[in-house]
């Protein structure tokens, strides 16, 4: 995924004019955390859920950290053993 404006997830939710964002589904090989960074209006405005595909524990590592600025805690989580994946489901923390 390239990093320009009219590649990132906010750019086409606002050119579709999208009224609501429930769930984000990422596995683009490496690339999510670029991707969610360019998600922000989108994360901060619709909270959706996140579901990812990731292929190192270190990236897992700094996706996790970074969306808990934005309230997302870890939902679910599953290592598929030697395949050196995680696919990891984040959302918003409710308070009570």
């Amino acid at each position: 995924m390239t990093r320009d404006k009219e590649s990132s997830v906010d750019f086409l939710v606002e050119k579709l004019n999208l009224k609501k964002v429930n769930l984000m589904k990422l596995d683009i090989e490496g690339e999510e955390l670029n991707a969610l960074m360019g998600s922000i209006k989108t994360i901060k405005k619709f909270k959706p859920k996140i579901a990812l595909e990731i292929h190192s524990k270190e990236l897992r590592n700094k996706i996790v950290n970074f969306l808990k600025r934005y309230g997302y805690k870890l939902l679910f989580e599953k290592e598929k053993g030697n395949m050196d994946f995680i696919c990891v489901i984040l959302k918003v923390r409710t308070h009570r």
